[in-house]
């Protein structure tokens, strides 16, 4: 019997160490099940790689620090382009949703996942949405909302309840559809990000480590931050971890090098790199959705820095698997936090049951579609 063909659109081009491996877990998870699956190539206008190798601020001081990191920068872009090619991409490339409509033939059509539906992201498009396709078999898998409010929201109302089957990736904006869509409630569920579907040893069977000397030793805290805001909040609490450890740490991220005695910045990183990193560190502190999930799926020990708002994202994960307690919103929290274990083992237990519950769903909602 021939295969089933499904398109799944997603930010898969954007050199972000998280939209990249979103991409290729969704994509691995759906051929998992015996379906062909493409990554339909829209290439988002205002996707924006010049980060991947460019240090961003127009300053006098931070065209010195790209000079100095230049060579890294260099090959930061290349490790992001190496990625490209585990993706099986449909064979056009498509630049606005104009030339989607009516040039695409899949016999399902997906998003997710990731945050292709906080329409308050620069990148929000009703493509994300499927409003290119009149197709009844239309899947959302894991797509987050972010901090959406319906004012916005509500304007892709209209192609939301043309979709067979919606999973949102937090508890939180599920219900949130659910309260504004009620007629669509049965049809509005939870499954869990797909990078956490995707095996620990197919994850580092595509890792390769990073220039950093210490990763294979794992004698390093990891920080992963995108954004320099961010960072800034997040300083003090690595000095502390430095300061209980004596470990070393290794800085990579989208954000502005920083400059201490025991920081390396990790500037050449890619997802593959990115992988290495988190996967070998002794403990892991980081701002980021994915930073959290991957620490998680590796089991190693972890912070995750939260201002003082509400973040669904970074919220959800943790709550679901009963990890509230590994946020801290400054530094005079590190500390008892570093020393309250993580037990992985039951963590792993809650994991695995959610992982088969999301990868149901996934084959429920693939093979729901006639």
């Amino acid at each position: 019997m021939e295969k089933k063909r499904v398109g799944i659109i997603t930010l898969h081009n954007w050199f972000n160490y998280g939209s990249m491996l979103q991409s290729y877990a969704g994509q691995k998870n759906i051929e998992a099940l015996g379906y062909e699956c493409e990554l339909i190539d829209f290439r988002h206008p205002r996707v924006d790689n010049n980060r991947s190798y460019k240090l961003y601020k127009p300053s006098e001081e931070d065209a010195e620090i790209a000079k100095r990191f230049r060579g890294e920068l260099v090959r930061r872009k290349a490790a992001f382009e190496s990625w490209l090619p585990l993706y099986n991409l449909s064979p056009r490339l498509y630049s606005s949703e104009e030339e989607l409509k009516g040039n695409t033939d899949y016999d399902i059509y997906a998003t997710g996942s990731d945050q292709i539906w906080n329409v308050n992201f620069r990148m929000a498009s009703s493509a994300y949405f499927l409003a290119f396709t009149d197709s009844h078999n239309k899947v959302a898998l894991a797509s987050s909302i972010g901090r959406c409010k319906w004012e916005k929201l509500g304007n892709y109302a209209q192609h939301i309840e043309k979709f067979r089957q919606v999973y949102i990736r937090e508890q939180a904006g599920a219900d949130y559809l659910s309260e504004h869509l009620p007629h669509m409630k049965d049809r509005i569920g939870v499954m869990l990000d797909p990078t956490l579907l995707v095996s620990r040893e197919d994850w580092e069977a595509v890792a390769r480590e990073s220039s950093f000397g210490e990763c294979s030793r794992g004698d390093y805290i990891a920080c992963y931050a995108t954004l320099d805001e961010e960072m800034e909040h997040m300083l003090p609490m690595l000095e502390e971890l430095h300061r209980l450890t004596g470990l070393k740490v290794a800085l990579f991220g989208m954000m502005q090098p920083r400059f201490a005695d025991y920081i390396e910045n990790v500037v050449d990183v890619g997802p593959r790199e990115w992988l290495s990193l988190i996967a070998n560190a002794s403990f892991v502190l980081t701002h980021s959705f994915h930073g959290t999930a991957f620490s998680l799926k590796f089991q190693r020990p972890f912070i995750t820095y939260n201002d003082n708002l509400e973040n669904p994202r970074k919220e959800g994960i943790l709550k679901k698997f009963g990890l509230l307690g590994r946020i801290a919103h400054q530094a005079n929290e590190i500390e008892e936090i570093y020393k309250t274990a993580i037990d992985f083992e039951t963590v792993g237990k809650y994991m695995k049951v959610d992982i088969e519950e999301s990868r149901d769903k996934l084959r429920r909602a693939l093979d729901g579609c006639r």
